[in-house]
């Protein structure tokens, strides 16, 4: 049996890591028969720097089925004596810029050539992303590139959409492979009932820039709304001053607009925390896959999003909206679009979204993908 190294910067029993944590856990699992996989992992979560409970540091342990290394913080001389203790032929990276990544990159690069290593850049390539600290993520890809560290590397994409903006940086050959969700646990949520002239809204992800929460605050600003609006806010603040923008906003809304921060949600609760809303509103800058898309329309819970992410040509499908971030004033048309639906038309949208989201890709598809990109590689 092969033998794997899965790279990703937070992991479980953490819950701030965002997608990463639960895509490669979910991955490591679905391939447990096929490849031995050890997950490495910082021994802490994104925004806590306290270290798990009771789980130990550079020695091998196991979440739930899943083999785990935990580390206090990645360095060449801890990984080297990971990799070497492991001796795995592949090393499966969920980013591009993080510490591990680096660290590894550069083990292959020089200690372990025969050492194939993926990366998958979990949309830190993305428009939005780069904007981010730009001068200095372009120099490190230009020094990168320019003394071939990433010569041998094969990029995996989680959408054609990812897989442009991966181009747009590489020439090295890109597989395409979407993320495996646990779409099958938010199948039997219950939607909430609508009632005409009432929507509840729910924006879930990291409070950061790139999230576009202020967008979202912005357009509910907007609007001369024909009824009431309830947001829920949930999500780690990633970014202290940006959510003090968000706040300032927040106490400027209209009488007929209510806005609620109501604090980080764990994996476990978030099919129940669906089956309270009627849209998710996520008008992100930008998102190579978006697991929170993928399980609200699992749940039948319509999305309206921009078009920055895979996502697109929503309202010809009838299960949602994706619209441009230039032209605000289609987001403000799309919710009182929403606020204005009764029971019968919202429970048709509800329908449609997690039927095509059923239908799409079934969970033994994307697996048998995965292993194809495995073997390959060996």
């Amino acid at each position: 049996m092969k033998k794997a190294i899965f790279i990703v910067d937070y992991f479980f029993p953490g819950y701030q890591g965002g997608g990463p944590p639960h895509s490669v856990y979910r991955l490591a699992k679905a391939l447990k028969d096929f490849m031995d996989v050890t997950v490495v992992t910082h021994n802490h979560d994104k925004l806590n720097k306290k270290p798990y409970a009771d789980l130990p540091v550079l020695s091998l342990t196991e979440y739930k089925g899943v083999k785990v290394i935990y580390l206090k913080k990645p360095s060449l001389h801890g990984l080297y004596k990971v990799v070497r203790d492991i001796s795995p032929e592949i090393i499966y990276c969920a980013s591009l810029f993080c510490r591990f990544t680096i660290c590894c990159t550069i083990l292959c690069r020089f200690c372990f050539r025969n050492i194939f290593i993926i990366i998958t850049p979990r949309g830190e390539l993305g428009g939005g992303a780069l904007r981010i600290k730009w001068l200095k993520k372009r120099i490190y890809l230009m020094l990168m590139k320019k003394i071939g560290m990433y010569d041998n590397v094969l990029f995996h994409a989680t959408s054609d959409f990812e897989k442009k903006d991966i181009e747009k940086c590489f020439e090295q050959p890109i597989r395409i492979i979407e993320n495996l969700t646990d779409r099958e646990r938010f199948a039997s949520v219950v939607p909430v009932g609508k009632e005409e002239r009432h929507l509840r809204l729910v924006f879930i992800s990291r409070i950061n820039r790139k999230k576009n929460l202020h967008y979202a605050l912005q357009v509910l600003n907007m609007g001369s709304w024909s009824g009431r609006i309830e947001m829920d806010i949930y999500g780690p603040k990633d970014d202290k001053q940006y959510w003090g923008e968000c706040e300032r906003l927040i106490g400027n809304m209209p009488e007929s607009v209510k806005v609620n921060y109501r604090g980080e949600v764990i994996p476990r609760e978030m099919p129940s925390v669906m089956g309270q809303y009627h849209l998710l509103f996520l008008p992100t800058a930008n998102e190579n896959f978006g697991h929170v898309i993928v399980e609200s329309l699992s749940a039948g819970m319509p999305v309206l999003i921009s078009d920055q992410t895979p996502w697109q040509g929503l309202q010809d499908k009838g299960i949602g909206w994706s619209l441009p971030l230039e032209k605000p004033e289609r987001f403000v048309e799309a919710l009182e679009a929403a606020l204005s639906m009764s029971a019968e038309p919202f429970r048709a949208l509800s329908d449609r979204a997690r039927n095509w989201e059923k239908n799409r890709i079934t969970s033994a598809q994307i697996i048998d993908a995965y292993k194809k990109m495995f073997d390959d590689c060996c």
